[in-house]
């Protein structure tokens, strides 16, 4: 059963001046490349400062907050983290006693049982 659409009428259509739209990104908030050999945290300067970048910088604050005022950092996360090639990273943060405790599923567990002294 197809529904037939009827076309739109131009006539009804209401436009507004560009100058009144609202705008979440701004020229000047736009990425810039960092040197070539530039740090990470270099790399995160980088970043616009808006939605997932700006989400990104609070983790990590939150996380050097938590690490500095002696709180445990615990990370939960599923499989696609170890898939994706973040499992080294990971167990640097566990080895360094950033992350202190971890919450995972099944296939985690898997991999890290396939990975005597990872995670110790």
């Amino acid at each position: 059963m197809t529904k037939e659409y009827q076309p739109i009428d131009p006539g009804r259509i209401k436009t507004y001046h560009i100058d009144r739209r609202r705008h979440k990104a701004t020229v000047h908030a736009a990425a810039a490349l960092p040197q070539a050999g530039a740090s990470a945290g270099a790399l995160l300067d980088s970043l616009p400062d808006y939605l997932g970048a700006s989400s990104f910088r609070e983790v990590i604050r939150s996380i050097v907050a938590a690490h500095k005022n002696d709180r445990p950092v615990v990370a939960a996360f599923g499989a696609h983290v170890i898939k994706v090639g973040c499992g080294p990273i990971l167990i640097d943060l566990i080895r360094r006693g950033i992350v202190r405790a971890i919450v995972c599923n099944g296939a985690c567990a898997a991999w890290a049982r396939t990975r005597p002294g990872a995670c110790a």
